[in-house]
């Protein structure tokens, strides 16, 4: 096992220092003060535990001994992640350096959840390890941001993490009630950014700290994250007690809990501390979350909008008053997985959705290869993937970014790995409805088998700065792979940050061994009953 780290690389802010003194008091009221902000919402958590869990957990104890012996899970954002000479990455959502162990984390969570006597060859117990690693990613200054909804790639397991632990008995009461109310303010913080990026009535370019390039019609990868964050706020809260979260906000007391726990990352000028001045005023966070703002006249990359203090409705769905979608959850899976209105025929692959359309993870039927003004994204060995032709192949696939046409499998790879934990969460929850989500199920399944050929004969994909400033190509794979004009190897030192360094072993083991065999089973016996 690897030991844990004892000490904080982060120095005390010097502003926590009062706070510190008054923490105890703090600590008391925190917990209650969340639970005010919730109480009347009739919170219904539609959750069935016990059919979910009829069979043990199916993954190898290899894996699980992989995922036991991970570093401990811990966002760093003053601290480089080793990669390339061109990097310049920190150890933050989008690294390597967290998602692989953010992964871990989620995997073992999903595992303690389905079969709490769970063990890795050690037999140490696998819930005992999820506590262990939850109670070092809330101590002091290791907890994510929650800034930038791009960091969702790690986010987003985190709080998937955080929701089975919430429903895995030996977990939450080994929590203890301060452990129980740090899961409750770290779930809550991040469905404020959820609500900040997502709701309609929101047009952010950025998130909580104005820092950092984002829009909700961007590409599956930047999106998949928070959309997931925001489901697993459904399940944690409610549909009314995760509305009640963002009527009632109230910065203050957010701060207080955050001090209260010592959550420097979130506590720092980058995140919820954040101050702008636009023509002269000064706009602080707490400002923009609670009343909005405009901030366009500023630069072209802030954007606008109401701020978090408003229910949230994304392309339409509510999840309370007249109109509140009953299944809020599974509508929201299905538009961030195949669109508001997904084609019943292939798409022209030259006909891409505009910069005003949210991009679905599953899209295209055609998207074996992309001709560009400078090469070919193409299957590096040379065949064809074995669902071409039929709908449900990743956006990213046959997408555009800043430097023309994206064609890649890094970055499709970035968006599913949260669509699969997403999904995974729902189906062990016993909330996946199959016969809502059928069309989901098909194009997922499409997706996948796609995804996973080209990694594992390698892709020469396409994307802005793909390798390093200034280039638009490399090579992505999961085992070696010799082409008639490109090799791929599944460590290449100029990728920051490879599928295999990115935990690629966890979803695999997810989608082989749980979704992916639950959705063939299903397909087999709907196929059944058609004869």
């Amino acid at each position: 096992m690897v030991r844990r780290r004892e000490t904080s690389a982060f120095p005390a802010r010097p502003s926590l220092g009062e706070a510190r003194r008054k923490t105890a008091s703090v600590q008391a009221k925190c917990p209650s003060t969340l639970a005010g902000l919730v109480a009347g919402a009739a919170i219904v958590f539609a959750v069935a535990t016990a059919p979910a869990r009829a069979e043990r957990a199916p993954f190898s104890r290899a894996v699980i001994d992989a995922a036991m012996s991970e570093p401990d899970l811990r966002y760093s954002p003053s601290e480089a992640c080793p990669g390339p000479a061109y990097s310049t990455l920190k150890q933050v959502g989008t690294s390597y350096c967290v998602l692989r162990p953010a992964q871990a984390f989620y995997f073992l969570a999903l595992t303690a959840y389905l079969d709490s006597d769970a063990r890795a060859s050690n037999q140490r117990l696998v819930w005992q390890r999820v506590v262990d690693l939850f109670n070092f990613l809330t101590s002091d200054g290791n907890g994510p941001q929650v800034a930038r909804p791009l960091d969702g790639w790690s986010d987003g397991p985190v709080a998937q993490a955080i929701l089975l632990i919430k429903h895995t008995p030996v977990v939450w009461r080994a929590l203890g009630p301060v452990g129980r109310s740090k899961a409750d303010w770290l779930m809550a913080g991040m469905a404020v950014l959820g609500n900040w990026a997502f709701n309609d009535a929101n047009s952010w370019l950025t998130g909580i700290g104005l820092a950092g390039n984002f829009a909700k019609t961007n590409n599956p990868n930047f999106t998949q994250g928070y959309l997931g964050v925001m489901m697993a706020c459904i399940l944690y809260f409610g549909q009314a007690g995760c509305d009640h979260l963002f009527t009632n906000f109230n910065y203050d007391q957010y701060i207080a809990a955050f001090e209260s726990y010592n959550w420097q990352n979130i506590l720092s000028p980058t995140s919820w501390l954040a101050t702008i001045n636009v023509g002269g005023t000064q706009y602080k966070m707490k400002d923009l979350m609670e009343n909005g703002g405009d901030l366009t006249n500023a630069s072209p990359n802030l954007g606008s909008g109401a701020g978090v203090r408003v229910p949230f409705k994304y392309l339409g769905i509510t999840l309370t008053g007249a109109n509140a979608d009953p299944n809020a959850v599974m509508t929201l899976f299905s538009y961030e997985s195949i669109g508001q209105n997904p084609p019943s025929q292939p798409p022209d692959p030259d006909n891409l959705l505009s910069d005003t359309q949210p991009k679905p993870m599953y899209y295209w039927a055609a998207a074996g290869s992309k001709v560009a003004p400078d090469g070919v994204a193409q299957i590096i060995d040379a065949t064809q993937s074995p669902v071409e032709g039929q709908l449900g192949m990743g956006y990213e696939f046959n997408s555009n970014d800043s430097a023309g046409i994206r064609s890649d499998a890094l970055y499709t790879f970035e968006g599913w790995l949260n669509n699969l934990t997403t999904r995974a969460t729902l189906q062990a929850l016993g909330v996946w409805d199959r016969r809502q989500m059928r069309l989901v199920e098909r194009r997922m399944m499409v997706g996948v088998r796609d995804l996973l050929y080209k990694l594992e004969h390698g892709y020469h994909g396409r994307a802005l700065n793909a390798n390093g400033p200034n280039t638009h190509y490399r090579n992505v794979c999961v085992v070696d792979v010799v082409g008639p004009e490109f090799v791929c190897d599944p460590m290449d030192p100029l990728i920051e940050g490879t599928p295999i360094e990115k935990g690629f072993v966890y979803d695999q083991e997810i989608w082989d061994k749980f979704v992916g065999r639950n959705s063939m089973k299903s397909q087999a016996a709907r196929q059944r009953a058609r004869r």
